[in-house]
C-alpha cells in the first residue's frame, strides 16, 4: 500500500507533532465507538486511556503516542531512510503488558497501533533482520529508549502488520479486543492465584 503524503502539512515542532499525535489517535478511537481519556496528570508513560467496562470490572487500556516527521535533523540515530521514535523505555514495556504503542505520520496521515507490550517488543526484535546496531530487547537497561523504526518509503514488516488501513475499523476493533482479552485473562488468573492464599 502507497501512502502519499498530504498537501499542505507542514512540518511542525515536537510538541506540536505529539500534540497532532494524541489528538488525531483520540479521534480514531472515538470515531470508531471507543470511549478515551486522556490523562491530566504529568505521565511519560501514558498519552491516552481506553476505557472498556469487560465482563464485572473495567478495562483501561494504557497508550502511549509516537509522531514521527521526515525532516532533516541531526540524530545520530536515525537511519537514512527510516525514523525512530523517541521516548518508549523498556521500563514501561516491562511493568505493563497492556501498553499500547500507536505511531503518528502527519506527512502521510499514517496510523500504526500495536496493541501490548509483546506485540511491541516483538515488533522492535523483528528489526533486528536488518539492523546492524540493534540491541536485544532483554539487553537494553531499564531506562533505554525501544527504537522502532519507521521507513520512509512505507515498506516494511511494520506497514504489513501494524498499519491501519484508513476507512476501516476492523484491524483496530481486533487489536483492542485481543489485549482486552489478553487482560481479562490476566485477571482471571491473578484472581485465581489470590483465592489460593485467602
Amino acid at each position: 500500500m502507497t501512502s502519499l503524503p498530504i498537501k499542505g502539512v507542514a512540518a511542525v515542532t515536537k510538541e506540536f507533532s505529539g500534540a497532532a499525535g494524541e489528538a488525531r489517535m483520540a479521534a480514531e478511537f472515538v470515531r470508531y465507538g471507543f470511549r478515551v481519556a486522556k490523562p491530566y496528570w504529568n505521565d511519560d508513560e501514558i498519552d491516552l486511556l481506553l476505557i472498556d467496562k469487560d465482563a464485572d470490572h473495567i478495562l483501561t487500556i494504557p497508550i502511549q503516542v509516537k509522531s514521527i516527521q521526515f525532516l532533516p535533523d541531526k540524530k545520530t540515530y536515525e537511519l537514512p531512510d527510516k525514523k525512530a521514535i523517541q521516548g518508549l523505555r523498556k521500563k514501561y514495556l516491562s511493568r505493563n503488558l497492556a501498553l499500547c504503542v500507536a505511531i503518528y505520520r502527519p506527512d502521510s496521515d499514517s496510523v500504526w497501533f500495536i496493541n501490548g507490550s509483546k506485540n511491541v517488543i516483538a515488533a522492535y526484535e523483528a528489526q533486528s533482520s536488518w539492523n546492524a546496531q540493534h540491541k536485544a530487547f532483554a539487553s537494553l537497561d531499564d531506562d533505554d529508549e525501544v527504537r522502532i523504526y519507521v521507513p520512509c518509503d512505507m515498506s516494511s514488516h511494520l506497514q504489513a502488520e501494524w498499519l491501519l488501513p484508513p476507512h476501516d475499523p476492523t484491524p483496530l476493533r481486533k487489536r483492542i479486543s485481543d489485549i482486552k482479552k489478553e487482560m481479562s485473562d490476566h485477571w482471571a488468573e491473578v484472581m485465581k492465584l489470590q483465592s489460593l492464599w485467602d
